[in-house]
């Protein structure tokens, strides 16, 4: 147990209640809340120990093993029997699967027998874990050596391996296999090939399983990133001997065996280390030899607080450890990493990207930008990329700058692998502001082929304009021209679309309303002719309300005209098809009227149509009455107003007689002009 705040060691438990019950030399194991899996180097079988009661979540109260109750099996592992094999262990994120694997060149010569059967010659085997109970599910024997394997952090069904593929001496190619347990059995679903330089000599995966870490032993790292399918390298001043990633996965540690540290960042870009105290002593390495004598490294892990999400009452610092445990001398050293509270204990990408800003390391900066995904982590890849761009555009804009500035901008609109289209759909409007702010930038500085090519990309017309008065200030008039051309290029272009889209909207409005019209059986007035007779029903008068509708703001108005109003001679005796805006569950008196008037119009009779609206389901029915309708006594006298349909730009004629306006026709140039 390890005190939050200083990192001093409280407690150290001791347990041997199993002690007698396990005599065999243990080469691994892995344990889970209720159970632990043991493996030997000398035997081909595995412990399992399975608990009664589970782990208590605190620590502190932690009791004896032989609290919680255990119980020991054994299991028969299939694979070569006798022989020192190096077993390793892997539980999946379910807890539900343990992996035992082992290196082929680990095994010893197979003596003179018949063929083995793929159970004797299997080096990774499936042990499934449910109810306190351990069976092997499954086992395969790799096309490869296997360098390493363990279960995926994203699918727990997944096992990722490493693999040495040499294909003659002094070749280095490792493939990176993805293997899936399916219906009792385990096959291979994909490799990637990786051409190296040296030999492998530890490997390990980010926590987002989108980065591969490989040290070799020509003292240099190599990492592939799996999104955008490019390999990086650098060399390093020792033999990494292992590797482990911290759980935010913007930096990773590098060890030699003798204990000498190195950070990087995702980028492989160096992170400097300094000792907690009052002198500055800045340094890319630390050296662990200096305070250890013949140490050598067996391996490192984080512990399971890391990182910190939050700051509790009471924390004076935030903080990570890392635990090391050195080989034969018993060594123990627990690594604390001291994060401070402004980032509530987080060392992820945006915390990075603060850092390389504040000392002003633009490149680093740029370069961790781009090797983060933007299907993962959308989010801090787009504030990453906020803090850079508002970074470098607050100073004068220089070759440097204005490359850099170029390839952070590029990481989302040229990326070396497509980006998913709802991570576009999301960022692709703020991310244009930023195009607009490298825009304008650009034209402050008088660098006008960057600037036109950039408001090519953007495609707006206002920023052609915007190159084309800043060139006439200039004095650059052809690209003044060629700028303003581009602006009209644009303009047509959004200005024909508009059109063809509504012109289709057109074709649709005209056909709806001829189905519409087929239903009925005589057709409708014309609006004009409809009004006129609905206010003469109702009044017997001249003076009629007509509605005027405004063809510009579509608003309508009710005006008093006095004087009858005709019909044109071309259309006394047609049927007009124009759809009437009164519905019957606005003011069922007036559509009714309007309806009554229309049928006596047409055919003079006392037989009317009258469309029954179904007031629960929304659907009309045609229905054919005897016999006059008689309005109710409290609407014969009433004015009805009934919208006119019918716009200038259809049918000017109708519309001029509806609203009882004089329309007079010239030609210009060819074309009708008509005025009011």
């Amino acid at each position: 147990m390890v005190a939050k705040n200083s990192g001093d060691v409280e407690k150290i438990f001791i347990d041997k209640s199993l002690c007698g019950k396990l005599t065999d030399k243990i080469n691994a194991g892995v344990w889970a809340e209720d159970f632990m899996l043991l493996s030997f180097c000398d035997k081909s079988k595995i412990c399992c120990i399975n608990f009664a009661r589970k782990l208590p979540t605190d620590f502190r109260k932690l009791e004896k093993l032989a609290a919680l109750e255990p119980k020991i099996s054994f299991i028969d592992l299939p694979g070569q029997v006798g022989g020192r094999l190096n077993r390793c262990l892997s539980l999946n994120t379910s807890k539900d699967m343990v992996s035992i694997w082992w290196s082929l060149a680990s095994e010893e010569a197979w003596p003179w027998s018949p063929v083995a059967g793929d159970r004797a010659r299997a080096n990774v085997i499936l042990i499934g874990v449910k109810g306190g109970k351990f069976d092997v599910l499954a086992y395969l024997r790799t096309e490869c050596d296997p360098i390493h394997a363990a279960f995926s952090c994203q699918n727990p069904h997944h096992i990722l391996t490493i693999e040495s593929t040499p294909k003659n001496e002094g070749d280095n190619t490792i493939d990176s296999c993805v293997y899936e347990f399916y219906k009792n059995g385990v096959k291979r679903v994909s490799a990637t090939s990786i051409s190296l330089q040296a030999a492998v000599s530890c490997v390990a995966w980010n926590n987002a399983e989108d980065k591969l870490l490989l040290g070799c032993k020509d003292k240099s790292l190599v990492v592939y990133d799996c999104h955008r399918l490019v390999t990086q390298r650098r060399n390093i001043p020792f033999v990494p001997s292992e590797i482990t990633w911290h759980p935010a996965g913007s930096v990773v540690f590098i060890f030699s065996l003798q204990g000498d540290i190195q950070v990087f960042d995702m980028a492989l870009a160096p992170v400097l280390l300094q000792l907690a105290g009052e002198d500055q002593n800045e340094s890319r390495i630390f050296r662990m030899s200096e305070y250890f004598r013949d140490i050598k490294l067996s391996h490192a892990v984080w512990s399971c607080d890391s990182p910190l999400n939050y700051v509790s009452d009471g924390d004076v610092a935030c903080s990570d450890n890392m635990f090391m445990v050195f080989q034969d001398g018993g060594l123990l050293c627990n690594f604390r990493i001291e994060l401070g509270s402004l980032t509530l204990g987080r060392i992820g990408p945006r915390e990075i990207i603060e850092e390389y800003i504040k000392h002003n390391q633009a490149e680093q900066a740029v370069n961790f930008v781009n090797s983060i995904n933007w299907n993962d982590d959308g989010s801090s890849c787009f504030a990453c990329l906020s803090a850079v761009m508002n970074y470098l555009l607050k100073f004068p804009l220089t070759d440097k700058r204005e490359g850099l500035l170029e390839e952070t901008l590029g990481c989302f609109y040229t990326p070396s692998r497509p980006i998913n289209d709802v991570v576009v759909l999301q960022y692709r409007e703020p991310l244009s502001r930023w195009s607009r702010r490298f825009f304008y930038h650009l034209l402050r500085y008088k660098k006008f082929q960057k600037a036109f090519m950039l408001a090519v990309d953007i495609g707006a017309a206002d920023l052609f304009m915007d190159i084309h008065f800043v060139a006439l200030d200039a004095g650059n008039i052809a690209l003044a021209e060629n700028a303003k051309n581009k602006a009209l290029e644009i303009d047509s272009e959004l200005l024909s679309t508009e059109t063809d889209s509504s012109s289709g909207v057109e074709d649709d409005d005209c056909i709806s309303i001829e189905e519409e019209n087929n239903r009925v059986e005589n057709g409708s007035l014309n609006r004009a002719g409809l009004n006129i007779l609905a206010n003469q029903f109702e009044n017997g008068n001249n003076t009629h309300d007509f509605v005027e509708q405004n063809a510009v703001t579509g608003q309508s108005e009710v005006a008093e005209v006095n004087g009858e109003a005709e019909l044109p001679e071309n259309q006394q005796n047609s049927a007009m098809v124009l759809p009437l805006n009164t519905n019957i569950t606005q003011n069922p008196n007036v559509w009714v009227r309007a309806n009554i008037l229309a049928n006596q119009y047409e055919d003079g009779n006392t037989t009317q149509d009258f469309v029954e609206q179904n007031a629960t389901t929304g659907q009309s029915e045609v229905a054919e009455v005897n016999g006059e309708a008689e309005l109710p006594e409290n609407q014969q006298n009433s004015t009805t107003v009934l919208p006119l349909n019918t716009n200038i730009t259809q049918d000017p004629d109708v519309w001029a007689r509806a609203n009882n306006i004089e329309l007079e026709t010239t030609e210009n140039d060819g074309e009708e002009v008509i005025y009011l």
